[in-house]
């Protein structure tokens, strides 16, 4: 609701009402597999619906009170579920970004936080000669291994256990899926320059995400995430302006916006001129 108020309306959205009961976040199609995760358990709520200090990317701070991802590596029946839920919303994503992006032959392409690597797989089915990695958490790094060994790609697509608030492995096209509206800008910015540093001179970056509309002029989806979005991981959605921001802060500029079938966007950034 927090971009409600900034733009001076509010709207009860789905996840505005399951945070103001206290109770279960009810969600609709393929995510209700984790429609009986609390938010007290996701979002550093306390059983009596307290806010606890909100998370942050910095050291002591985010350690005082966990980060979504945090808190699934240490509980891993919650992790698995959550796993399942992103490689169904994946599954339906692959698509429409394939309809709109074209990958070099021989381009390498890094999946940046591509946990079980199901949309990295499906880009390498459909790119024979590419090769890639799935950078993601140790703990989940596994299951990426069994998923890619499945699909016989374990001999073109490598997998690293890592964090990439830290680095990123060496690439030509970075895919951020789903990542960055699970930070705040500081962390973002962090995420697209670490891209920046270790991507080669001609490479590029392709977010996909919702895009917030400037003005808001009635409820719709993006609304609603940008709520949930702030109570399980303390990030946001953005309009186009604010990813360009963050790309020009990371030394990337948004060379274009790609629409999609879906409700997400494909936002492609390259290295800014020096």
């Amino acid at each position: 609701m927090r971009h409600c108020w900034r733009r001076g309306m509010t709207f009860a959205c789905a996840a505005g009402r399951a945070m103001a009961g206290g109770g279960m976040a009810r969600l609709p199609g393929s995510a209700a597999r984790i429609g009986t995760l609390r938010l007290p358990d996701l979002a550093g709520w306390d059983d009596d619906g307290n806010r606890r200090r909100p998370p942050t990317v910095g050291g002591a701070v985010r350690g005082a009170s966990p980060h979504l991802f945090e808190h699934l590596a240490k509980h891993p029946a919650l992790s698995r579920t959550f796993d399942a839920h992103m490689v169904d919303l994946t599954g339906q994503a692959a698509a429409s970004l394939l309809e709109v992006c074209r990958f070099a032959p021989a381009s390498r392409i890094v999946d940046v936080g591509g946990g079980r690597g199901a949309l990295l797989a499906r880009i390498l089915e459909t790119c024979p000669q590419a090769t890639g990695v799935v950078l993601d958490l140790p703990a989940v790094a596994a299951g990426a291994r069994r998923h890619l060994a499945a699909a016989g790609l374990t001999s073109r697509c490598e997998v690293v256990g890592g964090d990439f608030l830290q680095g990123v492995p060496a690439g030509v096209t970075y895919l951020l899926s789903h990542v960055l509206h699970n930070w705040d800008d500081e962390g973002c910015a962090r995420i697209l320059r670490n891209c920046r540093v270790a991507m080669a001179p001609a490479g590029q970056v392709l977010v996909f995400e919702r895009l917030m509309p400037d003005r808001i002029a009635k409820p719709e989806p993006a609304t609603e995430a940008d709520v949930g979005m702030l109570a399980f991981t303390g990030g946001r959605e953005r309009t186009e302006g604010e990813y360009r921001r963050l790309f020009a802060a990371a030394g990337l500029e948004l060379a274009r916006v790609l629409a999609t079938a879906s409700s997400r966007c494909v936002l492609e950034g390259r290295r800014a001129a020096s």
